[in-house]
């Protein structure tokens, strides 16, 4: 069975949008590649995906903080 390519991180149209210049370490930018070859996805794709996991993670944990 084929796997499937994982969904687009591409902002969605309408949504607006934002450029970052970050630095990374020699270490995290190798392993960021090796992800994105693996799931055959962009460099920026893998990069969006772990902000917004992040993002998912965090965000209800300081609004939980702020209404407690």
């Amino acid at each position: 069975m084929e796997k499937r390519r994982p969904r687009s991180r591409h902002p969605v149209s309408g949504e607006s949008v934002a450029r970052l210049s970050i630095s990374v370490s020699g270490e995290d930018k190798t392993a960021l590649e090796m992800l994105a070859t693996q799931k055959k996805v962009s460099l920026a794709w893998v990069i969006r995906d772990a902000v917004s996991g992040y993002l998912e993670r965090e965000v209800p944990k300081i609004l939980k903080k702020k209404q407690g």
